[in-house]
């Protein structure tokens, strides 16, 4: 029996180098984890939120990207994907969509 290599374990299945996230409602408790996570993962992460708090924005290095959107304005959330993708070079690839949205 061969010793396994560290790129051997099965979190490294779960990297997100070079991806791009986008977690709608990324302010809040939960979306700051999602959000963190991800940076953590190595991914670059855009967080969309309409009250943003100023923590949110200290993901790692360039990976972080803090979007005010009120996502129940369409005209908002067009302005935040396009600043977004502009970014990101035009690619996201994966939503997280931790945003409650309620109807008044």
């Amino acid at each position: 029996m061969t010793p396994r290599s560290l790129a051997d374990k099965p979190v490294d299945r779960f990297r997100l180098d070079g991806r791009t996230m986008v977690v709608a409602g990324g302010a809040s408790r939960l979306g700051q984890t999602f959000a963190e996570s991800r940076a953590d993962a190595d991914a670059r992460v855009a967080v969309f939120d309409r009250a943003p708090k100023d923590e949110t924005a200290e993901l790692p290095g360039d990976r972080g990207l803090v979007v005010h959107a009120d996502l129940t304005d369409p005209e908002q959330v067009r302005a935040a994907a396009g600043r977004t993708l502009e970014w990101s070079n035009g690619e996201v690839d994966a939503p997280v969509n931790n945003a409650g949205i309620t109807a008044a």
